[in-house]
């Protein structure tokens, strides 16, 4: 994780600062490794500390979850902290994967089940019949 003082200069009197403004410091932290933050999105805030994630675009290409803090610490200091784990991401993405596919295997289940359900209630024929055209014609 890397961390950095900004000093109370950052904060308004409104509170904490807004992740666009901390996703400027974080690129800035870089030193132009980082190109922009995208998919950045604002995930608690309190009086104290302002939270957000997004997807570190880099100069080589890599694209990797960020996760983004500015807050307040204990000498009254706003600190902006930052924090890439390829390993966590990698355990993330594979999550994602499979969440994705056992949706998908849900969805087709659901199809299988529907479509028998149908064929029983109204009959094969009439059941086919009512079924739109899998390529759009309407025919």
């Amino acid at each position: 994780m890397t961390v950095m003082s900004l000093g109370l200069a950052g904060c308004d009197g409104a509170g904490m600062p807004s992740c666009d403004s901390v996703e400027e410091d974080v690129i800035r932290l870089e030193e132009g490794a980082l190109i922009k933050i995208v998919k950045a999105r604002e995930v608690s805030r309190t009086s104290r500390e302002v939270v957000c994630r997004g997807v570190a675009v880099y100069r080589d290409g890599d694209e990797i979850k960020m996760r983004y803090r500015a807050y307040i610490d204990e000498d009254r200091d706003l600190m902006i902290a930052y924090d890439t784990d390829e390993a966590q991401q990698e355990a993330i993405d594979r999550v994602e994967a499979e969440a994705e596919e056992a949706g998908r295997k849900a969805a087709q289940e659901f199809e299988r089940e529907m479509d028998q359900s149908m064929r029983e209630a109204i009959g094969s024929d009439r059941w086919e019949a009512a079924k739109p055209d899998p390529d759009g014609y309407g025919f």
